[in-house]
């Protein structure tokens, strides 16, 4: 894929250039004078030929600026690739194999709070405009596809909340929730936590009432709103296009956003809902009970779960618990379930299922105990 991108720092004499074909991409950091043709600094190889998959057409790639001109960033997908420091003369990128130009030095690129903060106002304001236009589509068609747009743009995004506190650099602010709904004859029933995706939007709605308000990274906002009794967070965007976000919703967005800041049990909890669902099928009904007395009598099996995926028309699982998945004989087993599962499958056309080992303590096992009811359970044993 062949793609030239040239972009000249807005104060100082320098210009970052990427440049791409069918034997790979260099980002270049280039000095520019009056006097003179443009001078090549130094070059990072980005990607090889054969790694040249990575981008596309489809690929947003910029170069961004710092506050001062004097550094500038290559992204792909918002994703930080390299970049230049051209008073210091370095070029910080993920693969310092390659080699820089007489001069110059290559150093590990590391996120850091300051990198941050010299390309800040860009970033985020890039950020806002794919949320705010994430936003637009909810509202225009509310689907399974714009939903999930919606929460990878909001997983990078920055959110102004309503704060309790006078002073919006203190840490122990609580969020300003307001009551959606309530009774002539009873006290507030639900609440919500209004957000705007743009300062001065905020303002404008907060300012007047005299309520401070803070920035807050979005996934930690709906990290920290599950402690709130609050059943939904609107979101709105600069020309008063407002969304819901809705309760079900916050854990995903959270665990998204950064899955590192949370315990395992906590990522089992939130996010077993979000993927598994108990099987509804009725158990009296054939194949479940001739399933039933297959597992009972092979005294290796410990339990069963019949469960599905959350997506929709996912496959009726069975997951299988064993004594000792080392030890387990199970090609018969698997066999004869297979073989009963599809003789019904036949009768049912709609039906379509599989049979699964749960090994102990794994990812699926764990969340599978977490939101499923055991279909079947040796009495003496733990499931």
């Amino acid at each position: 894929m062949q793609k030239h991108i040239h972009s000249q720092s807005p104060v100082s004499p320098y210009a970052g250039v990427f440049e791409s074909d069918d034997d790979g991409a260099v980002f270049c950091a280039v000095s520019l004078s009056s006097e003179q043709e443009p001078d090549v600094d130094d070059v990072i190889e980005i990607f090889t030929k054969n790694e040249l998959d990575a981008i596309n057409e489809n690929s947003d790639i910029r170069i961004m600026w710092s506050k001062d001109g004097d550094k500038c960033a290559l992204l792909i997908n918002d994703n930080f690739y390299a970049m230049f420091d051209f008073l210091k003369k370095e070029g910080h990128t993920r693969n310092t194999t390659s080699t820089p130009e007489s001069g110059w030095t290559r150093v590990a690129f590391k996120w850091t709070d300051a990198i941050s903060e010299e390309f800040s106002f860009d970033l985020v304001q890039k950020r806002t405009e794919k949320l705010n236009a994430a936003i637009h589509d909810v509202k225009d068609k509310d689907n399974e596809r714009s939903r999930l747009m919606l929460y990878r743009h909001l997983m990078h995004s920055t959110l102004y909340i309503p704060i309790t506190g006078s002073d919006p650099e203190a840490k122990d602010n609580l969020y300003y929730i307001f009551p959606y709904d309530t009774t002539k004859d009873g006290p507030t029933t639900r609440f919500v936590l209004c957000t705007f995706t743009d300062e001065k939007s905020c303002e404008a709605h907060f300012g007047q009432f005299g309520i401070k308000y803070q920035p807050v990274k979005a996934n930690h906002v709906f990290h920290n709103i599950q402690n709130y009794d609050v059943f939904a967070v609107l979101v709105t965007t600069p020309d008063g296009v407002s969304i819901v976000v809705e309760r079900d919703e916050f854990p995903i967005i959270s665990i998204l956003g950064e899955p590192s800041s949370l315990q395992y049990n906590d990522i089992i909890k939130n996010m077993a809902p979000l993927l598994l669902k108990p099987a509804e099928e009725d158990l009296t009904q054939a194949p479940y009970p001739e399933i039933g007395s297959i597992l009972d009598g092979n005294p290796e099996i410990k339990s069963a779960f019949l469960f599905r995926t959350t997506a929709t028309h996912s496959q009726l699982t069975l997951g299988i618990c064993v004594m000792d998945p080392k030890t387990a004989k199970l090609g018969s087993l698997y066999q004869n379930l297979i073989s009963l599962l599809q003789r019904h499958q036949s009768d049912n056309e709609d039906d379509s299922y599989c049979v699964t080992l749960l090994e102990p303590n794994s990812f699926l096992h764990s969340m599978v105990k977490q939101v499923v009811t055991p279909f079947f359970k040796r009495e003496t044993v733990d499931i």
